[in-house]
């Protein structure tokens, strides 16, 4: 779309709905959200009682107040939750092979989580666990599938002979459902194990938890993935951004441009979402699991030392890989200063040379 149809008579965008707030509200909403169901889960261990007046001691907060709180508290948390999606932004010009297995993890986690809620209403959480605990060739048998199965892209079967694009669409679809069915078989057996190693047979909602927690464990461990493999390739990180800025300098380039950018944007608003809900999800069942495995005065309470430990180390492994950024930002603006004319396709200042 036109700038004139985007614009009105004072030159302001009229498409409030592609502005950042609107896009990473609910983002704030969600963050005040998960930040009270915490808060009222400590609460409610510590002082056994659900009612807010007694939560504050008798004192009432204002309503105003509470709002703003709530408010500033969720933006806060929005934004550090966020804060792997900037790593993974920078390295997208690249992917290795195990950052190819991503949309597998997320197919296969939402099987898991089909299949965990099946096995909760039929009845057989019990049988299911004792059965995979046996199966200990069923995650081997996945891990092979996934790292040696054949690319079903490849144009030549094992005559030579070409095969049609309706071929290996169906082998690539059939590749696809069976790599995220391999991946559910390894997210259950990694649940089961832990579930064995926790003694948390007969408390399902503390496995929904750990279930439904997978991803923050994922993504937190991607990222890391992501940065050094960023780390171990400057040049191919610099050729990436030399070739997108000549691409968005040229004419007829703004379309496009707007059209990936929103989508990435609305994506990037809704993947905010799932992610403060699986870290948070994550967060309650540290504190359950600790809270029931520790001794002393706050043995029953999920604020402990085991727990606040473990949140403070969460915390750091999941921001530290955002300062890096900062290092390979300067380095992409040394770069530039060094090779301008690589960037915009015009002669370089005689400085520069």
């Amino acid at each position: 779309m036109s700038e004139e149809k985007k614009a009105g008579p004072s030159g302001t965008n009229t498409r409030w709905w592609e502005s950042y707030l609107v896009r990473y509200f609910s983002g704030t909403v969600v963050g005040a959200v998960c930040l009270t169901v915490m808060f009222w889960y400590v609460a409610i261990q510590v002082h056994k009682t659900p009612r807010t007046h007694d939560l504050l001691d008798g004192r009432d907060i204002p309503t105003t107040a509470l709002a703003a709180l709530l408010f500033t508290g969720g933006l806060m948390y929005s934004y550090i939750i966020s804060t792997p999606i900037t790593v993974i932004h920078f390295g997208r010009y690249g992917r290795s092979s195990i950052e190819r297995q991503i949309r597998y993890f997320w197919l296969g986690w939402v099987i898991t989580l089909l299949t965990q809620n099946l096995l909760f209403m039929s009845g057989l959480t019990q049988w299911a666990t004792d059965a995979i605990s046996f199966l200990t060739i069923l995650p081997i048998t996945a891990f092979l599938y996934l790292y040696f199965d054949k690319s079903a892209s490849e144009a030549l079967d094992y005559r030579g002979i070409k095969i049609s694009r309706r071929i290996k669409r169906i082998r690539r679809l059939r590749r696809d459902l069976l790599n995220a069915i391999a991946w559910a078989a390894l997210l259950i057996y990694a649940v089961t194990v832990i579930t064995k190693l926790l003694c948390l047979q007969g408390r399902p909602t503390v496995i929904a938890l750990l279930t439904f927690s997978l991803p923050a464990v994922f993504v937190g461990a991607m990222q890391y993935v992501t940065l050094f493999r960023i780390f171990s390739s400057e040049r191919s990180s610099h050729r990436f951004y030399r070739v997108l800025t000549r691409a968005r300098r040229r004419d007829g380039s703004r379309d496009i441009r707007e059209t990936y950018t929103h989508l990435r944007e609305h994506s990037n608003a809704t993947f905010i979402v799932l992610l403060e809900l699986c870290v948070s999800t994550f967060v309650l069942f540290f504190m359950e699991v600790s809270s029931s495995e520790s001794n002393g005065p706050l043995a029953s309470s999920p604020i402990n030392e085991r727990s606040i430990l473990g949140i403070l180390t969460l915390i750091a492994a999941w921001m530290t890989p955002n300062l890096f950024i900062w290092s390979r930002s300067n380095q992409l603006e040394r770069d530039f200063a060094k090779h301008p004319n690589l960037y915009t396709g015009a002669e370089a200042p005689k400085e520069c040379k």
